[in-house]
Formats: C-alpha cells, sequence, structure tokens
C-alpha cells in the first residue's frame, strides 16, 4: 500500500507557546514524530501540515515534507483534524499523489515508537479491519471516577457505588482509553466515513502507557522528559 502519514501540527496552543517545536530531549517536540515515522521502513510519505512557515522549516529539517502551508480558515482552535486531513489528501490527489491508506500521527505523543506505527498498519492489513486506533490501559477503575455537584458532597456517588468502593482495583475487569498515538485506516473508507471510528471495523491497537504521554500542558512535558532521561 501506498502510505501517506500525515502528522498536524498548527502554529497555536493555548496552554503552551509554540509547542510543536517547543524542545524535549535536546530535540523540538514534532521532531520526535517524524522520526519515528521515518524509521518504519514502510513505502510512507510523511507530510506534515502546518499554517506556520517556523514549524515547516523545522519539519523539512527532520525529513519530513511540508507541500503547502495550510489555509488560515484551517487552522483555528476549533477546526476538526479530519477537515485538515481531506484539504491535504484533496491537494495532493489533485498534484498527482494519490494514497491507499492513512496514519495519523499526532505530534503531542512523542514517545510513540516506530515499532508501534508497523503494527497497527499490520493490523490494518486484515481483512475485517477498516481503521486502527490506539488505546492504552485506564490507570484506575472507572467506577472510581465521578461529576461532582457545586456543594462537591459524594454522598450520591457513594449510595450508588458502595460494592465498587468496597472492590480492590486489581479485581476490575481491564479497561482501556483512547490515547491519540496512533490512527490508520484505508484511504477509501476515512474518506466515506469522515472518520477514523467507524462502527464496524475498527479495531484497537494496545500501547503501553508509558509510550502513550500525551503533551497538553507544561507538566506533561516535564514527565516526558522524566522518561527520555530514564
Amino acid at each position: 500500500m501506498k502510505i501517506i502519514a500525515f502528522i498536524p501540527a498548527r502554529k497555536g496552543s493555548k496552554r503552551v507557546a509554540d509547542k510543536n517545536i517547543r524542545l524535549l530531549g535536546g530535540q523540538p517536540l514534532i521532531a520526535w514524530t517524524i522520526e519515528a515515522a521515518l524509521a518504519t521502513g514502510l513505502d510512507m510519505d510523511v507530510v506534515v501540515s502546518t499554517d506556520s512557515p517556523e514549524i515547516a522549516a523545522v519539519a523539512k529539517h527532520y525529513g519530513a515534507q511540508v507541500p503547502f502551508l495550510r489555509p488560515e480558515q484551517l487552522a483555528g482552535d476549533t477546526t476538526p483534524t479530519f477537515d485538515v486531513l481531506e484539504y491535504t489528501l484533496d491537494a495532493l490527489k489533485t498534484a498527482g499523489k494519490d494514497y491507499d491508506a492513512v496514519v495519523l500521527l499526532q505530534p503531542t505523543s512523542p514517545l510513540r515508537k516506530s515499532i508501534h506505527i508497523t503494527e497497527a498498519m499490520k493490523l490494518l492489513e486484515q481483512p475485517d479491519v477498516r481503521s486502527v486506533v490506539s488505546v492504552s490501559e485506564l490507570d484506575y477503575p472507572v467506577e472510581w471516577s465521578m461529576m461532582l455537584p457545586e456543594d462537591r458532597r459524594m454522598d450520591g456517588y457513594i449510595v450508588q457505588n458502595e460494592q465498587a468502593l468496597r472492590t480492590r482495583s486489581q479485581d476490575f475487569p481491564k479497561r482501556y482509553r483512547l490515547n491519540g498515538a496512533v490512527y490508520c485506516a484505508k484511504t477509501a473508507d476515512i474518506l466515506q466515513h469522515k472518520s477514523f471510528y467507524m462502527r464496524q471495523g475498527t479495531s484497537a491497537y494496545i500501547m503501553d502507557k508509558m509510550f502513550a504521554v500525551d503533551i497538553d500542558d507544561s507538566f506533561d512535558f516535564e514527565y516526558a522528559e522524566f522518561l527520555i532521561n530514564r
């Protein structure tokens, strides 16, 4: 299959300024994802979509393609990632580049390795699989989570969950969360469904939580730096 590794990296960031090019472990955040994609050995174009000439320059330096800057209307806080992906696929198809499959790699998952990408793509080769989404095991039982009222009283939660509160964490069944590190799909399917989450044919790819750190704020940077140093 001819594959596009799509890395969305807009300039704006509310919590951390210039997040995608902030240094982590001695190199820009986005570089970790570019290097992981290039190291897979797959027949894959690594394409960064950004509205920033500075991010584009960094991406090219680390070996990614930046065929164009995305338009301003696709660079807002609320712009869906799929809209940017669809725009990119259409523009590249017009330029003569067509792809059988898409791998979405968000730069905010810097500890994801090339093996995770290749293993997820291997799952996509199965005849009944149309999309692959990476997940990690939850740290705590979901029964121990709650919504608090304004007065922060836990009475209602305790009444409804008394048995769960008496249960050891290891006695609950394993549950998993989306981790945002790897998304794969066949191009025709994602363009038809406009999502990686398809009602039929979506398979989970399980990753150890150590590799699934999601960079959202300064604490996440510090935690990722700690793991890299270890």
